[in-house]
C-alpha cells in the first residue's frame, strides 16, 4: 500500500501497488503477518471483506504466520502477543504503549471487546430474568395451600428455570384429541419437550418409600405421550414441528426435609427411564435456577484485572 495524491479531489489516498494472484491461505497469512510487522496498514476493499480479513488477522496475532527463513519453513510469531490470549479483553492493554497501533490490532481487539460485552450483556439479561424467576417461584412454594395454578403461571412466565437452553412454553399443548399436557417446553436450538406439573403439597414416596399414586399418575400421563407421538408424531408436528422426540419432565412435591434415601430413589428412578422421562421436585428445579444464577454471577462479574 502506498499514498497518492487524487488529482481530481486533491486528497490523499492509500492504493495497493502490489496483489498476489490466486493467493493460498497462507500467503494471505504471510502477508498481514510482514504488512504488521512493517507497520503497513491493511484495510478491506469491501465491507464484505473485513469479517474475512479480521479472522485472518486475529490468526497472525494469536498463532503467527509462516515465512521460510534460510531456506526453512518457519513460523513468526509477535513478541507482544506472543504472551497475550487475544480472545480475552486483557489484551486491550496492549494498545496502550508508545509507538504506532496497526489497523488490524485495533480490528482485532475491538472485535473481542465487542463479543465481551455481547457476552455480558446477555449474560445480564438473563441474570434479571433469573432472579424474578426464582424470587416468584420461592414466594409461591411458601403457600401451605395446594399451588398448581400458581406455579403453573411461574412456569409460564419464566421458562428458564429449566435452563437458559429453553426460550419459551406453549401451554396446554394438545396431541391430537386424546391428550391435553400442561407444557410443550420449547429450546432455543427448535425443539420441544413436554412437561407436567402437580402441586408442590403432593407427596412424592409414601411413608414406605414407594412411589406416591399421584408420582405414578403423573409419569403414566408423561409416558402416555411419549407412546402416542410415536405412533403419531406427524399430526402433532402439524401444529408444533418442534416436537421430534422429546424429553418428558414431571415436576411434584417438595424435598426439603428428605433423607439421603429419598434423593438417592428418585436419582435412580430417573436413571430408570434414562432420557425419556425425568422427575423433579419443585425444590429440585429451585436449586437448578439457582444454580444456573450462581454461575452466570460468576461470568458477568468485572475481571479486576481490567482497568
Amino acid at each position: 500500500m502506498t499514498w497518492g495524491l487524487d488529482f481530481g479531489s486533491a486528497e490523499m489516498t492509500l492504493d495497493a501497488n502490489w496483489m498476489v494472484a490466486s493467493p493460498s491461505r497462507d500467503d494471505l497469512l504471510r502477508g498481514i503477518g510482514l504488512a504488521l510487522a512493517y507497520e503497513v496498514p491493511v484495510v478491506p476493499d469491501t465491507d464484505d471483506l473485513a469479517a474475512e480479513l479480521e479472522a485472518l488477522e486475529r490468526e497472525v496475532l494469536a498463532h503467527g504466520f509462516p515465512l521460510e527463513v534460510d531456506g526453512a519453513e518457519t513460523r513468526l510469531i509477535s513478541s507482544r502477543y506472543a504472551r497475550a490470549d487475544v480472545d480475552t479483553v486483557d489484551a486491550l492493554a496492549l494498545l496502550n504503549r508508545p509507538g504506532a497501533v496497526m489497523p488490524s490490532e485495533v480490528r482485532v481487539l475491538m472485535a473481542t471487546m465487542q463479543r465481551e460485552l455481547t457476552s455480558r450483556a446477555e449474560a445480564g439479561r438473563m441474570l434479571a430474568a433469573l432472579r424474578l424467576a426464582i424470587s416468584e417461584i420461592s414466594r409461591a412454594l411458601s403457600a401451605d395451600s395446594r399451588n398448581e395454578a400458581v406455579l403453573q403461571q411461574c412456569l409460564t412466565r419464566h421458562p428458564i428455570l429449566f435452563g437458559p437452553e429453553y426460550s419459551r412454553l406453549v401451554a396446554e399443548f394438545r396431541l391430537g384429541g386424546d391428550y391435553r399436557m400442561d407444557f410443550a417446553l420449547v429450546r432455543s436450538s427448535g425443539l420441544a419437550d413436554l412437561v407436567e406439573i402437580e402441586a408442590s403439597t403432593h407427596a412424592v414416596f409414601n411413608k414406605r418409600g414407594d412411589p406416591s399414586g399421584a408420582l405414578v399418575h403423573a409419569e403414566q400421563q408423561v409416558l402416555d405421550w411419549l407412546a402416542w407421538l410415536d405412533r403419531f408424531g406427524e399430526l402433532a408436528r402439524r401444529e408444533l414441528p418442534e416436537i421430534q422426540r422429546p424429553v418428558g419432565y414431571v415436576v411434584i412435591g417438595r424435598d426439603t426435609g428428605w433423607e439421603d434415601e429419598s434423593h438417592r430413589r428418585l436419582q435412580q428412578r430417573n436413571l430408570v427411564f434414562g432420557a425419556a422421562l425425568q422427575v423433579l421436585t419443585w425444590d429440585g428445579l429451585l436449586r437448578r435456577a439457582t444454580t444456573l444464577l450462581q454461575h452466570l454471577e460468576g461470568l458477568a462479574a468485572p475481571n479486576p484485572r481490567i482497568r
